[in-house]
């Protein structure tokens, strides 16, 4: 089967929706289906909608598809595929309301959830499912939404075929699903836009807690971040509170560079704690201010590695060589004396016995 134009997420939203627009008068149901719909990727080949005909209109829902150009099936069968003028295809499944629910999440996926589903019902079964809800209470699961769906890899979609090991893996896949969908919140970003008294304007972006995240946590990520300041946009001067214990470096370097990147004048001010990996982000401001009472941390290199003792000698010279090297490209090519400016104008000795407690001298590369 031939793929059309890959395409972005946010075009693919874009096609989905005017399509939506243009069926809609004729249709009693329709929605989005596929990577739209789970939201879960970054690109796709075509644009999937679910939809129920309206009888009575059916010859304009017909006269709209005939224009395009064909692909595979008809518009008064089960599947429509058609091809956009810039390449994209259109793959339009249509039902009826009564298996409305069904199709919507087979055609929704991705493949190994709806494997999974299949496993307790058959397309029989699903004529008699009107929403998404009753499929899952079917299934004796709370509701998943679709951007949870796919946390089945490819490779595991083979095991659903055998029965000794059914009853498993669906108990697994109900757990990964439902602690998936109730992921604990361990960090957040916020973010606003103000006017100062020169009457500019000021985006303030507040980082707090874990840097980073897991299957089961989530923290402030790159792409949380990324969102903010799409949010923020065009602004004099960005702010960025700080109050974080680290977490991922990995996410840090990347935010970094973010806010390295940003359009406008960046101010960072440690609120409260700057450890670990929130310390790389301190060091993205063209200006860095902590509070008096504030605490900055650096530490010592650390990881972990698996393996025979040269591996694990190289693991930790790459490791030392690589985080020295980072934080000093990111605090850059500061003269002795400069250190933190404080917001408050108090705090040159105590940052001075900080630095002397952790026995790292960084007070000649911060201002």
């Amino acid at each position: 089967m031939s793929k059309g134009t890959k395409i972005t997420l946010e075009k693919a939203k874009e096609i989905s929706q005017e399509w939506i627009d243009k069926l809609s008068p004729f249709c009693l149901q329709i929605s989005n289906a596929g990577t739209v719909r789970r939201e879960d990727k970054e690109s796709t080949h075509d644009v999937d909608i679910v939809l129920v005909r309206d009888e009575d209109k059916f010859d304009e829902f017909k006269a709209i598809l005939d224009d395009l150009e064909y692909i595979s099936g008809q518009p008064d069968g089960k599947t429509c595929r058609r091809k956009l003028a810039d390449g994209v295809e259109l793959d339009i499944r249509m039902c009826s309301e009564s298996n409305w629910g069904w199709i919507l999440l087979k055609h929704t996926g991705p493949t190994s959830f709806y494997l999974f589903a299949n496993e307790e019902i058959d397309d029989d079964m699903g004529r008699d499912f009107a929403s998404e809800q009753e499929v899952f209470e079917e299934l004796g699961m709370d509701y998943i939404e679709p951007k949870y769906r796919n946390i089945l890899d490819k490779t595991d979609r083979p095991s659903f075929r055998f029965g000794d090991m059914k009853q498993l893996i669906k108990e697994n896949a109900m757990n990964w699903l439902n602690r998936m969908k109730q992921k604990k919140q361990i960090g957040m970003v916020e973010h606003k836009v103000i006017q100062n008294a020169a009457k500019k304007k000021v985006g303030q972006l507040s980082i707090r807690g874990f840097i980073g995240s897991s299957f089961f946590e989530e923290g402030v990520t790159d792409v949380s971040v990324a969102n903010a300041l799409k949010e923020i946009g065009s602004v004099d001067t960005l702010e960025v509170l700080i109050n974080s214990g680290g977490g991922s470096v990995f996410d840090a370097f990347s935010i970094f560079t973010q806010l390295r990147k940003f359009d406008a004048k960046i101010v960072t001010q440690i609120e409260g704690l700057a450890a670990s990996a929130a310390a790389f982000l301190s060091q993205a401001g063209d200006e860095r201010e902590m509070s008096g009472n504030a605490l900055f941390m650096i530490h010592e290199a650390s990881g972990s590695a698996f393996g025979k003792k040269g591996m694990m000698e190289k693991m930790m010279g790459e490791l030392v060589r690589g985080m020295v090297k980072g934080f000093r490209g990111m605090s850059g090519d500061r003269g002795p004396g400069e250190r933190f400016k404080c917001i408050n104008g108090q705090c040159g000795n105590e940052w001075e016995a900080k630095a002397k407690e952790t026995q790292t001298d960084v007070s000649n590369k911060m201002h």
